[in-house]
């Protein structure tokens, strides 16, 4: 996906700025995340196929309809800022699910 730098962002009160217009003080919301998203996941989708991507996320805001699976975190690393291993092994049976259900 293109670099944070290049995308649109907008605040809450709908004004829209570019990445060389951004302010520290601008506060932005939720809906930057789900905008990009959704800008993205048409833009891919219509030039790769959708069929070719396996779309999957740990962020349970957005629409499960997109999503082919989504990692969830059942464990942490020590540090407790990551997942752990059995997320991990968790998110590769998905993924291999997936891909069994897909090139049958």
């Amino acid at each position: 996906m293109p670099h944070y730098c290049r995308r649109t962002w907008f605040d809450d009160d709908g004004v829209v700025y570019k990445p060389w217009e951004l302010k520290e003080f601008v506060d932005f919301n939720e809906y930057n995340n789900y905008f990009y998203f959704l800008y993205q996941y048409n833009l891919l989708n219509k030039f790769i196929g959708r069929d070719k991507i396996i779309w999957g996320t740990w962020d349970m805001d957005l629409p499960k309809e997109y999503f082919d699976v989504f990692f969830e975190r059942i464990d942490y690393t020590e540090d407790g800022l990551h997942p752990g291993s059995q997320s991990h092994k968790q998110y590769a049976e998905k993924l291999k699910n997936v891909l069994q259900d897909r090139f049958k």
